[in-house]
C-alpha cells in the first residue's frame, strides 16, 4: 500500500499537467475562471496604426487601443494579460496566420477592413474609426472630371497595390466597373504606394485617407494628386480573430464602453491629428463626400502656404540677421587686426622696457650688495659705539659721583662760604647731577635695544606713586615760579607694573613739562580711572608741538623745536624712553597738542 500512493500521486500529477492548457489556448470563458492568460498578436507594419520604433518597442493606434484593453480587463474582472506580439512576412501573411490558427487567443492588428468575404473565415471586433479609401495618382496625371476621362486617362497605367489588402479588392471591382485594364504592381505596404506612386510618371493606387490626410498634413506639396472619384468606404477598421474564438466579446465590450471613448480622441491625436480624426468622423455620415474632401485638402494646402510664406519671410530675416552679423564679424575682424598691430608695437616697447627693468633690477641688486655690506659695517661700527658708550658712561659715572659727593661735602662742612662760594658749589652739584641723568638715560636706552629689561611686576599705587614724584619736583618748579598741582583719582587705582620704570616715566613727562614752560605758568598732573583702565594726565600751558615735531615726537636722540625756557639740558631720549617703557608694561602713550596752546601727555595702564 505504501508503494502504490506515490505511484497514484505521480499519475495525477501527470494527468494535472497534461490537462492544463497552454497560455494562448485559453478562451475568454475560461480566462474568467483562470484570471490570468496570454494573447498572441500578430501584425505586419501598418503606420500609423501598428509599427515598431527605433528601440524595438510596439507603438500605434492599434497597440494603445489593446493596451486599454489589458488595462480594462484588469480593472473590471481582474483579469491579468499578456501580449506576445509577433511579426510576420506581409500582409496577407498576417491575415491568412490568423484564419488558420486554432488558438482562441490569437489576434491580427494591420488595419483590418470590415468585409462581408472576410468575415467567412475570421471573427471581426467592432471598428474602432471609420474606414475610407481615396484613388492617388502621380503628379503629372491630370485630375479628371467625369468617368469617361478617368477611362480614357487611366487605361493602360499602373497600378499599385499590396495583395490580400482591400486597396487591392477596390482596384479589382473599379476595373470590373468601368471596364479598363491596367496593370497591377505589388508591394510590401502602404508607404510603398505612396512612395512609389510620387516617384512615379504614370501610376496610381488606392490608400487609406488616413494616411493621405496624414502624409499631406505634413506636406501638401507632395507629388500625387486625389483623384475626384468617389470615395471608398466600408464598416471600418477592426482587429481580427479566429472564428473559434470567444475574444472578440470582451474587446467589442471595451470598444463600446465610455472609457474606450474617452481614451481614443487622444490616442488619434498622438497618431494622426485631431483634425483628420474628427473630418473622417465627419465624412463617414456626410452625403457629398466630395465637396468635404475638397474643402478639408484646401484648408491644409492654404495652411501648407501660410507656413511656406512664414518660412520665407523666417529665412528673409535669417539672411538680414546673418548679413548683419557678417557685417559685424567683420568690422570686429577689422578692430582686431588694428588693436593686434597696436599690441603687436606695445609688446615690442614692453619687450625694449623690459631689457632697461632686466638692466636697472641688475644694477639695483649690485647697489643692494653694496648697502647691505655698509649696512653690516655700520651694524658693526654701531655695536661698538655703543659698546664704547657703555664703556664710558660706567667709567664717568665714578668720578662724577665722587665730585658731587665731594662738592656736597666741602658745602656742609664750611657753613661760613659766603653766598657766591655756594652759589658755584650748588652748579657743581647740579651739573654732576645732569651729568649722571644723562648717563642713566643713555643706559636705558641701550638695555632697551639689547633687551636686557627686566621688568620686576608688582602692584603699584599710582596715586601714591604720583603724589610723591610731583612733590619731588615742587622745589624744581618754584625756581619759575611754576604752579605744579596734583589732581588725585576718586577710587582706588592700582596697576600692575614695575616700579622704577614707572617712576622713571612719569618724572621723565612731569620735568619734560616744567622744562618747556615759562615762567608763572602752570602744570596739572591728575590721575583718574576709565573703565578697566588707570589713566595719568601732565598738562601744561608750554609752545606746544609743530608738525615736525609729531613726526618725530618718540623716536631717539631727536630734539624738538620747542627749548628749555631757563637753560636746561634735553638729551632727546626721555620720550622715547617714555615710549619703549610703557609698552614692555602694556600700556600706552598718547598726546593731544595744539602749537602754541601747550601739550598733554597721557599714560593708560590696564587695572590690577
Amino acid at each position: 500500500m505504501k508503494r502504490v500512493l506515490p505511484v497514484l500521486l505521480l499519475l495525477t500529477c501527470s494527468v494535472m499537467a497534461v490537462a492544463q492548457p497552454a497560455p494562448g489556448e485559453l478562451t475568454w470563458a475560461e480566462t474568467l475562471r483562470t484570471k490570468k492568460a496570454t494573447l498572441y498578436i500578430y501584425w505586419y507594419e501598418s503606420r500609423p496604426f501598428i509599427y515598431q520604433n527605433e528601440n524595438g518597442q510596439m507603438e500605434g493606434i492599434e497597440q494603445e487601443i489593446l493596451t486599454g484593453f489589458k488595462d480594462y480587463v484588469r480593472e473590471k474582472y481582474h483579469v491579468d494579460l499578456t501580449l506576445q506580439w509577433k511579426e510576420t512576412q506581409n500582409f496577407e501573411n498576417t491575415y491568412l496566420t490568423v484564419c488558420n490558427e486554432t488558438l482562441p487567443g490569437a489576434f491580427g492588428a494591420s488595419a483590418f477592413s470590415i468585409t462581408q468575404t472576410r468575415k467567412e473565415r475570421v471573427k471581426f471586433t467592432l471598428p474602432y474609426m471609420p474606414d475610407i479609401s481615396v484613388l492617388i495618382s502621380s503628379k503629372n496625371i491630370p485630375i479628371v472630371q467625369n468617368g469617361e476621362e478617368f477611362d480614357k486617362i487611366f487605361s493602360g497605367l499602373e497600378a499599385i497595390t499590396i495583395k490580400g489588402t482591400t486597396y487591392e479588392e477596390d482596384l479589382h471591382t473599379l476595373k470590373a466597373e468601368r471596364g479598363i485594364d491596367f496593370k497591377m504592381r505589388y508591394v510590401p505596404s502602404y508607404q510603398n504606394i505612396l512612395a512609389t506612386i510620387s516617384s512615379s510618371e504614370s501610376a496610381f493606387g488606392v490608400i487609406d485617407l488616413p494616411t493621405y490626410m496624414v502624409d499631406l498634413n505634413k506636406n501638401a506639396g507632395m507629388s500625387v494628386n486625389r483623384q475626384n472619384i468617389v470615395p471608398f468606404k466600408r464598416d471600418g477598421l477592426a482587429f481580427i480573430t479566429p472564428l473559434n474564438s470567444d475574444w472578440a466579446e470582451p474587446v467589442n465590450e471595451y470598444l463600446s464602453g465610455a472609457k474606450f471613448q474617452l481614451t481614443i480622441d487622444p490616442i488619434m491625436g498622438k497618431y494622426l491629428d485631431h483634425s483628420v480624426y474628427n473630418f473622417m468622423e465627419d465624412l463617414a455620415t456626410a452625403a457629398d463626400n466630395e465637396v468635404m474632401l475638397l474643402t478639408f485638402e484646401k484648408e491644409i494646402q492654404h495652411r501648407d502656404q501660410q507656413g511656406k510664406s512664414e518660412q520665407i519671410l523666417r529665412e528673409s530675416i535669417f539672411r538680414n540677421i546673418l548679413t548683419a552679423s557678417i557685417t559685424v564679424v567683420l568690422v570686429f575682424l577689422v578692430i582686431i587686426f588694428l588693436l593686434y598691430r597696436k599690441q603687436n608695437k606695445i609688446n615690442q616697447q614692453l619687450t625694449s622696457q623690459k631689457k632697461e627693468i632686466e638692466d636697472q633690477r641688475i644694477s639695483i641688486e649690485r647697489q643692494n650688495a653694496q648697502l647691505e655690506k655698509r649696512n653690516d659695517q655700520l651694524s658693526h661700527l654701531n655695536d661698538e659705539k655703543n659698546n664704547l658708550i657703555k664703556i664710558l658712561a660706567h667709567d664717568l659715572r665714578t668720578p662724577i659721583n665722587q665730585v658731587q659727593g665731594l662738592a656736597q661735602l666741602l658745602l656742609l662742612e664750611n657753613p661760613s662760604f659766603g653766598d657766591e662760594q655756594k652759589e658755584s658749589i650748588n652748579r657743581i652739584i647740579d651739573s654732576s647731577i645732569r651729568l649722571n641723568t644723562m648717563i642713566g638715560k643713555i643706559l636705558d636706552v641701550d638695555a632697551i635695544e639689547s633687551n636686557r629689561i627686566n621688568l620686576q611686576l608688582e602692584t603699584i599705587d599710582v596715586n601714591a606713586l604720583t603724589k610723591r614724584i610731583v612733590g619731588s619736583f615742587e622745589r624744581i618748579a618754584g625756581k619759575k615760579d611754576i604752579h605744579l598741582a596734583f589732581t588725585p583719582a576718586q577710587e582706588p587705582a592700582i596697576v600692575k607694573g614695575d616700579m622704577l620704570y614707572l617712576t622713571e616715566i612719569v618724572e621723565n613727562l612731569v620735568s619734560n613739562a616744567i622744562k618747556f614752560s615759562e615762567w608763572n605758568k602752570k602744570v596739572i598732573v591728575a590721575v583718574g580711572t576709565c573703565d578697566v583702565n588707570v589713566r595719568l594726565k601732565i598738562e601744561d600751558e608750554g609752545p606746544g608741538l609743530t608738525h615736525d615735531d609729531k613726526q618725530k615726537i618718540f623716536q631717539k636722540f631727536q630734539r624738538l623745536s620747542a627749548r628749555p625756557t631757563a637753560g636746561e639740558y634735553s638729551t632727546g631720549l626721555g620720550l622715547s624712553i617714555v615710549k619703549k617703557y610703557t609698552e614692555l608694561m602694556n600700556g600706552r602713550v598718547w598726546y593731544e597738542s595744539t602749537e602754541g596752546s601747550g601739550t598733554s601727555f597721557f599714560l593708560e595702564f590696564p587695572k590690577a
